[in-house]
């Protein structure tokens, strides 16, 4: 049985219809939602449920297997959804979305790429917006203007609206049907159509909703002080007058403004809504006391109490530049995992213990030359979103050829391909073996990915082990001429695939299981892709809800950590995005259980070559505050 302190145990004891948990980094919000879950299952009627919304793939996991161990698989499967609410809304898409014209083989557009020149191709079909577009004479002005355009479209998606909310004479209306009708024509919909349709069945459809109502009947909201409009509506609507909703978050750990996340709902909104009763929870189990009293420096709000009598290390450091601050990094590590340290439980730090965490992913440039040459294992964890992708031809065709065949209306992809091959002539991935255009070469070389696509012909639900096990093949053929590299880059997607497909496998049933469906989830994100028994490398949007024993922050620049955009808009009198840009600073101190090391080159070389003087973080300062 899981222990609790006295408040724990208020908590999880609270009968209350509407709960709002203001849980600090380490206070053991995960152990509390265990054990509410628990005992809420035992009041349940057949054929109910408890759903718990997680914000990310890895608390949907560390939930998910705390509930397992504690009551069992079987149980857990039983009474309980464990997901993001993407994977809920794509799942009510997939099983309803034929009421509102949609098609259950239709594809996310998670490649940002793709989603761009779909949505290039909808300004170009209203006249007026492509006129004042091209009014920008320099081509980097007009990107910027798209890119705001596109911006501006998904934050009325994240605010549910719809073409038809606006007058069919404005343009908003004209590029937003446009947008939607040229995904759909291609057999796709945006990553933010995910809610945004799932909310259309719901309020459309009272019957759907009433069933969700049914099973439904207690909603779990973890990391609540990011979600969003669309995200709290969904809720909302599930929850209905009869379910629970018991929310839970820090407002300090508050960093997806960007994507329409705000705090208000977990603070205010629940609040003006429901008849809500709030619970503190301000304990820290996971850090030590240098840590926790540099995090309360930080965020002045936190004020945690330390439970773990261990000092632990919190130290700031300056180099001369990047390239000493990477190896003055990877030198500690060294010395880490060859010394030890007083403050660490274990007497062996291993790689997997540590993590090197940056505001953004180019910051790893120098580390990873160094972790490089010292053959040090590492695990890079930098986007959230089309971070499955394969790096080799030849398994970008398979991959290709998977899609293809589940939306043959999909002409990005389809001339992804074309240009790949070097050809524009073919029209089915089947061709290629085929095609006049193609080198005999080449239809040998690809041959393997059609062989293995041609597989679902066969069996719609075919082992995609089966598949991946025909492609392999090619790098025994010695009729085929494969550089060293690109044999490298083969073997490790194949291996990627594979990892990702036995991943796929434990989280889904027998009778949903098959290649289509599996897209689908890659594009959701809902596979583990990262290497195990690896030193991590994570942007801080990525760290969210992990822990490790050392961490290291690098790259605390002003410009860079706080981001130069947020710099710019606190001169514009705007303070939103420099106080998330200190929660994003606050969330990646707090992922360290006993070490952590904060520093930043005084120089930086610039893209053009120059090398120029560098102002440390504004936010160090606080630190040295009393």
């Amino acid at each position: 049985m899981i222990k609790l302190t006295d408040k724990q145990k208020e908590i999880v004891n609270s009968k209350n219809q509407y709960i709002s948990i203001v849980a600090g980094a380490g206070s053991g919000k995960t152990r509390v939602v265990t054990m509410k879950i628990i005992e809420a299952i035992k009041s349940l009627k057949e054929g109910q449920k408890i759903l718990g919304i997680t914000f990310s793939n890895k608390a949907t996991e560390e939930l998910s297997d705390r509930l397992i161990t504690s009551i069992g698989d079987e149980e857990v499967s039983r009474y309980t959804y464990i997901g993001t609410i993407h994977n809920l809304c794509n799942e009510i898409l997939m099983t309803h979305g034929h009421l509102i014209g949609i098609s259950n083989k239709i594809m996310i557009c998670s490649n940002n790429d793709d989603r761009m020149q779909i949505f290039k191709q909808s300004i170009e079909s209203v006249p007026s917006l492509y006129n004042e577009l091209m009014k920008n004479k320099e081509n980097k002005k007009r990107q910027q203007t798209v890119n705001d355009w596109l911006d501006f479209i998904s934050k009325q998606k994240r605010n549910l609206k719809f073409a038809s909310d606006y007058d069919p004479n404005k343009t908003t209306y004209m590029l937003m049907k446009e947008f939607d009708d040229r995904l759909l024509n291609q057999g796709m919909i945006d990553f933010d159509d995910i809610i945004r349709y799932a909310y259309k069945i719901l309020v459309n459809f009272p019957a759907v909703l009433r069933v969700y109502q049914r099973i439904y009947k207690e909603l779990y909201v973890d990391e609540a002080q990011d979600i969003n409009l669309a995200q709290y509506e969904i809720i909302k609507l599930i929850a209905g007058d009869q379910n629970k909703i018991i929310m839970v978050g820090d407002p300090n750990q508050a960093i997806y403004g960007f994507s329409g996340g705000s705090p208000k709902f977990l603070k205010t909104k629940f609040s003006e809504d429901f008849n809500v009763t709030t619970f503190n929870l301000n304990e820290n189990f996971r850090s030590a006391k240098s840590i926790i009293e540099a995090s309360n420096k930080l965020e002045k709000s936190f004020q945690a109490q330390a439970i773990y009598p261990i000092l632990g290390e919190f130290i700031i450091n300056d180099y001369d530049d990047e390239v000493a601050e990477a190896q003055a990094i990877v030198s500690k590590i060294e010395s880490l995992m060859k010394n030890g340290h007083q403050d660490l439980e274990a007497e062996v730090l291993k790689t997997e213990d540590c993590a090197i965490i940056a505001r953004n992913r180019y910051i790893f440039k120098y580390v990873i030359e160094e972790l490089d040459k010292k053959d040090i294992k590492y695990s890079l964890k930098v986007s959230p979103r089309g971070s499955f992708s394969s790096e080799s031809d030849l398994m970008r065709v398979f991959e290709l050829g998977l899609i293809l065949i589940g939306n043959k209306l999909n002409l990005i992809n389809l001339n992804e391909l074309n240009e790949i091959l070097g050809t524009e002539k073919i029209k089915d991935f089947f061709e290629i073996n085929t095609s006049i255009e193609l080198s005999e070469a080449l239809k040998r070389k690809y041959g393997y990915v059609v062989e293995a696509v041609a597989l679902i012909k066969e069996d719609e639900d075919v082992n995609l082990k089966k598949m991946l096990d025909q492609v392999s093949n090619i790098l025994n053929d010695n009729q085929v001429v494969l550089d060293i590299n690109e044999k490298k880059l083969i073997q490790e997607d194949i291996n990627f695939w594979h990892l990702n497909w036995n991943n796929y496998v434990k989280s889904s049933s027998l009778g949903d299981r098959n290649y289509s469906n599996f897209i689908r989830r890659i594009s959701l994100v809902t596979t583990t892709m990262e290497a195990k028994e690896a030193l991590t490398l994570t942007t801080v949007h990525m760290s969210k809800g992990l822990e490790y024993e050392v961490v290291f922050v690098m790259g605390l620049n002003d410009g860079v950590f706080p981001d130069y955009r947020s710099v710019q808009a606190l001169s514009a009198g705007n303070q939103d995005s420099m106080r998330e840009e200190k929660h994003n600073l606050f969330v990646a101190v707090t992922r360290a259980k006993r070490l952590c090391y904060l520093s930043y080159p005084k120089k930086r070389v610039m893209p053009w070559g120059e090398t120029m003087n560098q102002k440390p973080s504004r936010f160090l300062k606080d630190f040295s505050s009393n």
